[in-house]
């Protein structure tokens, strides 16, 4: 191990000279992570920060620089949590327990991505401080969207077999039999306005549980001005 941290390549290396090697050795592994990791002291400011959350700080409005970054408060410079959430994360740490968040939107008006962020107590040598990750979980809640989509339009592929026979069936019948009054009333103006108003709003049903069989998309609309969004199953521009 120390073979490969170079240390072998120096003469009587101190515990200083150790410390270096590890120190620059972990700060690799630390930048090795695709996960963002920012050291916090005890007062929640920045101590450090990997190459990771150098992106997540661009994303998020903030220029990663050291100096501006180094020693300030961490709430605010990391706005995915809220003032309250950065509370509880400090009474969290000193209770040495991990406070965590998932499917942060960023940004929150219109999100181009989701995160999780958890921040969880260090001890070293007596000093009190926390360990703040964040990680890119975009992939993830679009995996969970598509997967809840595909199991809604299975329930509504299974609601259109069940209207199809439930519905279209009878309409059929119905359909029929405006059809016979019209061929036997045809002087009858009254009755065939009837039975005419009865076969379009037969041809109606028809087309809406045609397009619910054939739906590939849920959209919907707003049948009622101010009402409840509801699924659009109309079959042309209403009025």
């Amino acid at each position: 191990m120390l073979t490969d941290l170079s240390v072998d390549a120096m003469e009587n290396p101190t515990i200083e000279d150790l410390n270096a090697v590890m120190r620059r050795y972990m700060e690799s592994v630390l930048n090795s992570l695709q996960t963002g990791v920012i050291v916090l002291d005890a007062d929640f400011h920045i101590a450090f920060f990997n190459r990771s959350q150098q992106g997540f700080f661009r994303r998020m409005g903030v220029e990663p620089s050291l100096l501006d970054l180094i020693g300030a408060p961490v709430a605010r410079h990391v706005p995915l949590l809220t003032a309250p959430d950065w509370a509880e994360a400090r009474v969290a740490v000193e209770r040495a327990t991990t406070l965590t968040r998932t499917r942060l939107p960023w940004p929150p008006d219109r999100p181009d991505g989701f995160y999780e962020v958890s921040v969880f107590p260090i001890q070293h040598d007596g000093a009190a401080g926390a360990i703040c990750t964040i990680e890119d979980i975009s992939p993830l809640v679009k995996l969970e969207h598509d997967l809840v989509r595909e199991e809604r339009m299975a329930l509504v592929g299974q609601m259109a077999i069940a209207l199809n026979h439930e519905i279209n069936n009878p309409l059929m019948v119905v359909m029929g039999q405006a059809e016979a009054v019209l061929m036997t009333a045809a002087s009858d103006p009254v009755t065939v306005s009837a039975m005419q108003a009865i076969q379009s709003a037969g041809h109606r049903i028809s087309r809406v549980t045609r397009k619910l069989r054939l739906m590939e998309e849920i959209q919907l609309t707003q049948y009622v001005k101010d009402g409840p969004m509801m699924v659009d199953l109309s079959d042309g521009p209403r009025p």
